[in-house]
This record gives C-alpha cells, sequence and structure tokens, in this order.
C-alpha cells in the first residue's frame, strides 16, 4: 500500500493533498529502537519509490524530502497556492493542515499562507479566535460587516448584547456571539484593554477553551504550547494505540501529556540587545505601580547591557521546574540589603532584537507569589498594567564579607478563624468527586452549618408540572415565587435569580460569565448556591432544561442533563433545594468529566465581599463546617525585619478582635509545637514559643507591634528565638478566654 493511502486512512486527510502531506509529515514513535529505526526508513522509502532526507534515531524518526520537490508536489495539489517558503519543524504539519483547509474552500485560494499563520493579532481581529468551522466563503460577509461596526475590541465591548447578536444573525452557534461579546468586555475590564499573551490567562476569558486559548497564544504571540483539538485527539489515538474515548477525562489527561510531551525543543536564539538593572524597590511589591520610576530605588544599577543568548532545550517550560533560559553574569557586582526593601529586576529589549528559532513560554508562578510583574510592551501601548505572574528566576550571591544570614520562619496558623463562605474549586470536569452525593446548609443564627447529608429530589416530585426556565447559555432569569418561601441570610427570598452556569441567587447581579472562579463568588453582589460551570441548557424543555418547581414546602431548581458547553452528548444533572426554615440542600446526581472554560466551582456566598477560606474538600467533609457572618480573620503575626544583632527584631500582630482587651508577646528558646489547645478550652489555637519572657499591653486597635532588642554579641549567631501572641477578650470567644496567633522562628545572624 502506499504512503498516500496510509495517511488518508490513518491520520484522515483528504486524498488531495495527502501527497503533499507525505512529504511534510513527520513519523514519530516513543518506543523505536535502532533497528526500528532501520526498518521503517526502508519501508517509507520503498511506499514513496524515492530517496529520503532526514534521521531515523531511537524514540524519534523524521523524514523529509528535497524542498524542490515538496514544493513541486504542492503546486501540482494546489496550483494557485503561493509558496514563500518550505518550512521545517515544527510548522510543516501546520502548513499541511493548511493545504487542507485551502482544498476545502476554508481558506481564499492564493492566500499568503506564512502571513496567515504568523503576526495575527486578536485585538485588531476578534473574530479570529471564534470563527473556527465555517467555510471562507460563508463567513467573509459576515466578518466584513462585523468589523466595519466594531473596528477595536474596545467597541465590541461597548456594544449592547442584542446589537451584537443582531449582526451574528444567521450564522448559527450564537453561543459564540455571547462569548465573543463577554471575552471583549472581559479583555478591558480585566486586562486594561491588552489581550492577554499567556496561554493561562487567556484560557480564562469567556468562550475560550485550553486548546483555543494555546494556539491564539501560539499563532499571535509566538508562544510555545501544545493544541489539542478533535484532529489532534484522533491522530494521537490512532498512533500511539490509546484506548477509549477521548472525551472522557481520564484519556484526555493522558493526551494532553502526549501533545505536551512531542512539542518541538525550542532552539534558542540571541537577543542582540538587552538590557538588566538591579535595584532596590522603592515600594513593596504588594503595591508596586505602573510608572516605571515609582518602583526603582536611588541604587539603581545595569548590570548587564548587550546581547542575551537564551539557551536551547526541550519541554514548554510550564508548571514544572525546567532548564534556565538564560544565565547572565552581574557585573558589576550589585550590593543589596534584603532590610532595605524588596529586589526589583528591570529588563528591557528593542522589538526585533531577537534573531534566532522558536522560543518557549516563561514559566511563573502565580499562588501566592511574593512578587509582581510590571509590564509594558510598544505592541500595546496603552496596557501598562501589574499582575502576579512573575518569572521564576534564580539569584546567585555571596554574604558581604561573610557571615551568617538572619532569617524568620512562620509556624502553624493563627485562631480564631470563622468564614462566611466556603468553596471548592475542581480544576477540570474529570476532578468532580462529588457525584451522587449532597450537602446540606442548616442556619445558625449569623450563618450556616454545612453537613454531608440531603437528598435529589425527582423532576415532577414538587410540582405536578414543573417550569422549564427558558435559559440559553450564559443567560440569567430571575422568578417570582407564588406560594414557595425561603428566608435567606439577609431576610425573606421573593424569588430566585437562576444563572445558566450554576448559581442561584436572591436576586440580579451575580456574574454570568462561565469561568468559574473562586475570587468571583467571594465578591459577588447576591447571596448565592453554586455548582459553577460552563453549561450550556437547551432553553426549553426535554433533556438539557433547567426546571423550576415550588410548594409551600420547598422549591427547587434542578439542571437535568444540561449539557457542558462545546460537548454534545455530556450530561450534568444537579439541583439547589430551598426550604422555608432557610434550610438549603445541593444535590449531584451525574456530572461529566468534560468541560469547558475551566472546571466546576461548588460553594455559598452571602454576598458583597467575603473572607478566603481557602479550598474546602467537601468530599471529605465527615462532621460539619461552620460558617460565620461576618468574617473573623486569625489572629496573625508576621516579621518586619530579620533578627540580626546589634539591632531590633520587629513583629507586627495584625486582625485583632474588637472585642479584645489584653494581649501578651511572647518569647522563648524552644517550639512546643502545640498546634490545638482544646485541652486548655482553646481548639484550633497553638502555641509555638515556650514561655520564657512575656510582656503585656493594651488592645488599643486591630494591629500591634513589638520587637526584641538583639545585643551586638557574636555569641548569640545561630541562636534561634521563638515568638508567638495572644490576646484576651471580652466576652471570651473560648472557654479559656484567649487567642493565640502564628508563631516564628527567628534564627539570630550577623548580616
Amino acid at each position: 500500500k502506499s504512503a498516500t493511502r496510509w495517511l488518508r486512512m490513518n491520520l484522515g486527510l483528504h486524498p488531495e493533498v495527502c501527497v503533499a502531506a507525505s512529504e511534510l509529515g513527520h513519523f514519530i514513535r516513543p518506543d523505536a529502537t535502532p533497528s526500528d529505526a532501520d526498518t521503517y526508513r526502508a519501508q517509507f522509502e520503498s511506499w514513496n519509490g524515492e530517496k529520503i532526507i532526514g534521521e531515523a534515531t531511537p524514540g524519534y524518526m523524521m523524514w523529509r524530502l528535497d524542498p524542490a520537490a515538496i514544493a513541486s508536489r504542492i503546486k501540482a495539489t494546489v496550483p494557485d497556492v503561493r509558496i514563500l517558503a518550505i518550512l521545517r519543524n515544527p510548522v510543516d504539519r501546520a502548513y499541511s493542515a493548511l493545504l487542507h483547509h485551502i482544498e476545502r474552500g476554508r481558506i481564499p485560494r492564493g492566500t499568503d499562507l506564512v502571513t496567515y499563520v504568523r503576526g495575527r493579532d486578536p485585538t485588531a481581529d476578534p473574530l479570529s479566535i471564534i470563527s473556527g468551522g465555517w467555510y471562507a466563503a460563508s463567513l467573509t460577509p459576515y466578518y466584513e460587516r462585523f468589523l466595519r461596526h466594531f473596528p477595536r475590541l474596545a467597541d465590541l465591548a461597548a456594544a449592547p448584547v442584542d446589537e451584537v447578536m443582531a449582526l451574528w444573525s444567521g450564522l448559527g452557534y450564537y453561543a459564540r456571539a455571547r462569548n465573543l461579546h463577554a471575552c471583549a468586555l472581559a479583555v478591558i475590564r480585566e486586562h486594561g484593554g491588552e489581550f492577554p499573551r499567556h496561554p493561562d490567562v487567556i484560557a480564562g476569558l469567556p468562550g475560550i477553551g485550553r486548546s483555543t486559548a494555546n494556539s491564539i497564544a501560539t499563532f499571535c504571540f509566538g508562544a510555545q504550547a501544545p493544541i489539542l483539538d478533535g484532529n489532534v485527539k484522533r491522530v494521537l489515538c490512532r498512533a500511539f494505540g490509546i484506548e477509549g474515548f477521548p472525551g472522557t477525562g481520564a484519556v484526555e489527561s493522558q493526551l494532553w501529556a502526549l501533545a505536551s510531551e512531542l512539542m518541538p525543543k525550542r532552539d534558542g536564539g540571541t537577543y542582540n540587545q538587552a538590557t538588566l538593572a538591579l535595584a532596590t524597590a522603592a515600594v513593596d511589591h504588594t503595591v508596586a505601580s505602573t510608572t516605571w520610576a515609582a518602583n526603582l530605588g536611588p541604587d539603581y544599577t545595569v548590570v548587564h547591557s548587550g546581547p542575551v543568548v537564551v539557551q536551547p532545550g526541550t519541554g514548554n517550560g510550564v508548571g514544572v521546574p525546567g532548564p534556565y533560559m538564560v544565565d547572565i553574569p552581574v557585573v558589576p557586582p550589585f550590593f543589596y540589603d534584603p532590610a532595605a526593601g524588596d529586589l526589583c529586576v528591570d529588563t528591557d529589549f528593542v522589538t526585533g532584537a531577537f534573531g534566532g528559532g522558536t522560543l518557549t513560554a516563561l514559566d511563573v508562578t502565580t499562588s501566592n507569589p511574593l512578587a509582581r510583574r510590571v509590564y509594558s510592551s510598544t505592541l500595546y501601548p496603552n496596557a501598562n498594567g501589574v499582575d502576579s505572574a512573575a518569572p521564576v528566576i534564580e539569584i546567585g550571591y555571596t554574604p558581604v564579607g561573610g557571615g551568617t544570614v538572619a532569617f524568620n520562619a512562620l509556624l502553624g496558623t493563627g485562631c480564631v478563624r470563622q468564614f462566611a463562605s466556603f468553596y471548592e474549586m475542581f480544576a477540570t470536569p474529570a476532578n468532580f468527586d462529588l457525584g451522587g452525593t449532597a450537602i446540606t446548609l442548616i442556619p445558625s443564627g449569623n450563618g450556616y452549618v454545612v453537613t454531608p447529608s440531603g437528598a435529589f429530589l425527582p423532576v415532577g416530585s414538587v410540582q405536578t408540572t414543573p417550569t422549564a426556565l427558558p435559559l440559553g447559555d450564559d443567560a440569567a432569569i430571575t422568578q417570582t415565587f407564588t406560594v414557595g418561601s425561603f428566608v435567606g441570610p439577609n431576610g425573606p427570598w421573593t424569588g430566585v435569580n437562576v444563572i445558566s452556569n450554576g448559581c442561584v441567587a436572591e436576586a440580579a447581579g451575580n456574574t454570568t460569565v462561565a469561568a468559574p472562579n473562586p475570587g468571583t463568588l467571594l465578591s459577588a453582589p447576591q447571596t448565592g448556591f453554586y455548582t459553577q460551570g460552563d453549561w450550556d441548557p437547551i432553553g426549553g424543555t426535554g433533556a438539557g432544561t433547567i426546571w423550576f418547581e415550588e410548594s409551600t414546602s420547598v422549591v427547587t431548581v434542578t439542571w437535568d442533563n444540561v449539557a457542558s458547553w462545546n460537548h454534545v452528548g455530556s450530561q450534568n444533572t444537579f439541583q439547589v433545594q430551598l426550604y422555608p426554615s432557610g434550610i438549603v440542600t445541593i444535590a449531584w446526581v451525574a456530572m461529566a468529566a468534560v468541560g469547558s472554560n475551566g472546571g466546576v466551582l461548588v460553594g455559598y456566598s452571602p454576598g458583597g465581599a467575603s473572607g478566603d477560606p481557602g479550598n474546602t474538600d467537601l468530599s471529605a467533609l465527615t462532621g460539619a463546617l461552620v460558617l460565620s457572618s461576618p468574617d473573623v480573620l486569625p489572629l496573625t503575626l508576621s516579621p518586619t525585619s530579620r533578627p540580626v544583632i546589634g539591632t531590633n527584631w520587629n513583629l507586627a500582630v495584625s486582625n485583632v478582635p474588637a472585642t479584645g482587651t489584653l494581649g501578651v508577646d511572647v518569647f522563648g528558646l524552644a517550639d512546643p509545637g502545640l498546634n490545638d489547645l482544646t485541652f486548655l478550652g482553646m481548639p484550633t489555637c497553638g502555641l509555638r514559643a515556650s514561655l520564657d519572657l512575656l510582656n503585656a499591653w493594651i488592645v488599643s486597635g486591630p494591629t500591634h507591634a513589638y520587637s526584641l532588642a538583639l545585643p551586638n554579641n557574636p555569641a548569640l549567631v545561630n541562636v534561634h528565638v521563638f515568638t508567638t501572641s495572644a490576646v484576651f477578650g471580652n466576652p471570651p470567644v473560648n472557654a479559656f478566654g484567649a487567642i493565640t496567633a502564628n508563631g516564628v522562628d527567628g534564627r539570630i545572624g550577623d548580616i
């Protein structure tokens, strides 16, 4: 059999472009041996009848014919295509796919394909991120009319959604229009009008899933990120013998891992001119300014100016530690005192300075980072901003004059912690583990007691003729009670506001955005009960409906086999029950393992700003989770300096309760390691410093500062001093009458 037939049967390519694709394609088998490589090379040559230029090594086999022969074959297949160059790995496969789209009419013949796939600006061309799946001839008039009405992303964001839908009318896929409008709003409101560049950030925009986000970041911003659409899934499953439906969570996770593993190496290159400077920051990282000069201290020093070499390597560098991309010697050395402020790393390079091959995305940390990124680019002049996507940097240093560095370490947590809200965020639908269970929220006067109990009420069991809510994708409706009733934390409800993406709220105002986010839940203006995901109800009766039922004993809102958006055939069934007494039950029957725009968020918020209690594992809840409003944040102790001999070791206590009367600072030479003083009548409180030195103080506000004077005595170097603080209150919050802060372990040093 011929290579053309093999490609058509196994990869699903159209026969008219298979000849071109066979020369451009790469054949990869990670389990190949040297003898396998020779065998496959010989077999492929016999199929093609032509000598192969390329290489075959264990784990990677690549064949490529002479470029002139490739160009000749492509022109014979699609005569009027303009060929600027025969592109090497990794664009070969994308080029073959583009030929397929030309043949099918989705891309106009004569298109400059190299320009088509590079340098696209999603803010100037908003439809480019959402118009896949149509033939070009059908889409073109809509596209042109759309851009006449909305030449800029800001114009689209400012338009009423009804105007957007009217211009979209006739195309179908109406959820795309709503998502496109919501995406424009999110870019304007949350990103200062600059379309984000990092795939993880792009994936948080409405209507954009992980694969689409990676595609945008790759084509528009040159990122290295795997793409996993339906075609790629089929190819990987066939090529690597992966069994099971690709839409299931387990198989999809395996395919993502495989797609990432197969990402081509980064070639590296050189920035011909770049500047690196260091400075002691003039402000704390938490209040970094978008004004460059405001962040830089007077010791601003340029430590490198000239070329910077980007190292070649493998992998995409995101999510796991990887090899460093650049290594820059600091010349001259920069003298930095951590006690004087944060360190500012300032980089600058001009557009077009990079010469080389492919690059990879920077690895960044966004989980409680002790850093901020201040960014600006001439590509987007209005996009100066600050975010937490700080790149991972290793800094080599030598203590000036030698010596022992003083440091602080936090021990345990403070008490008492009471939160008005709770949530569990499942990163992907496949991680959801509450199917077949329920939780019940029982009013307690100033909050709820959450217990693992309750049962699903079948549709039609509350009301003989349930009401089908006319809710489509990313929509909301208010349903007024007629016979039902419910008393929420802020008083009686007159009805419910139902959001199609899984929220039952007291009134309109909570977000209809599909992508779940704990921060959005905690800041929602209205009381809400959540099982939030990107659900796509049909807006009518039958499977896929959201049903409303009421009686004098209970009100229910049920998502009945509602599909996950963009996953036809998926089914999600869950229910919110509201009782006149104020009791609430959330029950889940079966949830799909597939979804779009993030995972699933389960939780409750009383409305208004709430403290963040952190993620709660509801499946592990065996007793009760107590919620209390308003939030009571734990007593917190933070060091504000390091314990250096000859200086004051300074510390600060925060979240001192308004009912506090007397405080005590504790210093000790040992850590008792007690994290729960229930035996003293102080549940959840700990003691992380021995009671060697006690200083009392009168509570006068929500904060308190104290210090320990350290003699200039070298004999103290390497001694550990432990400290904590306690506050007594009236009325007492527990049987003992006091709460404690976390502890701090200070190792004394001379620098």
